[in-house]
């Protein structure tokens, strides 16, 4: 498990993996993200998951979801 200082640095790895995960796999980058996530911040992922917050079956992540998710990372450290 990667440890990141701040979730820019998670985005930034979600992103550089994603690309080899779609190609594989055919994972979608919501997919990608939230199971990064529960590697990462397991407390985070089981706050969000299956609600409007969960982006696992999205192809993107939307700014508000970012933004939130990102609050609730910073707050879990």
């Amino acid at each position: 498990m990667t440890e990141y200082i701040s979730y820019n640095d998670f985005i930034a790895d979600v992103s550089i993996r994603h690309e080899k995960l779609f190609r594989l796999f055919g994972w979608r980058y919501g997919q990608t993200y939230f199971n990064m996530l529960a590697q990462a911040k397991i407390e985070v992922a089981n706050m969000i998951r299956a609600t409007d917050l969960d982006p696992f079956m999205s192809e993107e992540v939307t700014e508000l979801q970012h933004k939130i998710i990102e609050g609730l990372w910073n707050d879990a450290r």
